[in-house]
C-alpha cells in the first residue's frame, strides 16, 4: 500500500495508484482509502462502512469496494479508523475523544475532488446503517454535496445498547451518556450537526418501512426533529420499500447499484 502526506497528494499519485488501497497521512495520523478513478467522468461517489464482522475481517476495510467497476462515477471507499484499535463492529466515524475522524475524511475527499476537478454538486456520499449515518454527516459538513443512504441511523444514542455502550466505553472513558451528548453531541446526533452547521444537505433516504427498529428509533424521530427545527425538508427524498425478509439489511447489490447510478445521473 503506497503512502503519502495529504499536503503532498497530487494527480499523478492518484493515477499511479488507481484501483488500489492507499495510506494518507494527515496531521500525524494514518488513514486508509481505496480509490477508483474513471476517465472523463465528472461524478464522485464516496462510500462509508457499515457494521464489520471482526471475527472474519481485520481493518483497514473497504466495504463494497468491489462495486467500483459497476458505478458510473469516480469512487472513494473510506476505512473508518474508529474501530482499528478497539474490538467493536461499528464506529460511525466518531474517531477518538480528542479527534473527530469525519473531519479528517472530509479533508481527504475535498483534496481528491479538487485534484480530479469534481464540483461539490457532483459529490455523493453513500452508505447504509452506520455508513448511512456517516454519509449524511459528511454531507452536512461538505456544503452542496448529496447523501444517498439506506436504513441509516440518525442518532448513535438511539442505536442498540450493546454496540453503542461498547463504543462509548472505549472512546469516551468514564463519561455518562448525558455527558457524552453534552460534550460530543455534534458527532453522534445528525440534527445537532445540521443545526450547528445550518446545513440540511440533499438526501436520498432509502428505507425499509418493515424494519420497525429503524422506523421507530431513527426515521420518525429524525422527521420530528427536523420539523421542530424549522428546516425546509424539500431537500430530503424518502424512498420507502417493504421487505420483511431484509429487515434492517440494505437492499441487494443490484438494486443498490441501480439506485446509485440512477440518482447520480439524474440529480
Amino acid at each position: 500500500m503506497m503512502r503519502i502526506h495529504l499536503n503532498n497528494l497530487n494527480h499523478k499519485f492518484l493515477i499511479d495508484n488507481n484501483n488500489k488501497k492507499i495510506e494518507i497521512i494527515f496531521n500525524n495520523e494514518k488513514f486508509y482509502f481505496f480509490i477508483s478513478l474513471k476517465e472523463n467522468n465528472e461524478k464522485l461517489v464516496v462510500f462509508s462502512n457499515g457494521a464489520v464482522d471482526r471475527k472474519k475481517k481485520t481493518p483497514p476495510l473497504f466495504m463494497r469496494s468491489t462495486w467500483h467497476e459497476d458505478i458510473n462515477a469516480n469512487c472513494i471507499f473510506i476505512d473508518d479508523k474508529t474501530i482499528h484499535n478497539i474490538k467493536v463492529s461499528l464506529g460511525w466515524g466518531i474517531g477518538r475523544e480528542d479527534r473527530y475522524y469525519i473531519l479528517d475524511y472530509l479533508e481527504v475527499v475535498k483534496k481528491i475532488a479538487q485534484l480530479i476537478n469534481i464540483r461539490n454538486e457532483n459529490i455523493f456520499y453513500y452508505g447504509s446503517s452506520a455508513g448511512g449515518f456517516m454519509s449524511i454527516m459528511l454531507a452536512v459538513h461538505h456544503k452542496n454535496t448529496v447523501a444517498i443512504v439506506n436504513n441509516p441511523q440518525t442518532s448513535v444514542l438511539r442505536y442498540k445498547e450493546g454496540p453503542k455502550k461498547s463504543l462509548f466505553s472505549n472512546i469516551f472513558k468514564g463519561l455518562t451518556e448525558h455527558e457524552i451528548m453534552n460534550n460530543f453531541g455534534l458527532r453522534i446526533s445528525l440534527i445537532k450537526a445540521i443545526e450547528k452547521k445550518k446545513n440540511l444537505p440533499k438526501i436520498y433516504y432509502l428505507q425499509n418501512m418493515l424494519s420497525d427498529f429503524d422506523m421507530e428509533n431513527h426515521v420518525n424521530p429524525f422527521m420530528d426533529e427536523l420539523k421542530k427545527s424549522g428546516f425546509n425538508t424539500e431537500n430530503i427524498t424518502y424512498i420507502f420499500y417493504n421487505s420483511v425478509k431484509l429487515g434492517h439489511n440494505p437492499l441487494p447489490k443490484e438494486q443498490s447499484l441501480n439506485y446509485i447510478n440512477s440518482l447520480i445521473e439524474f440529480d
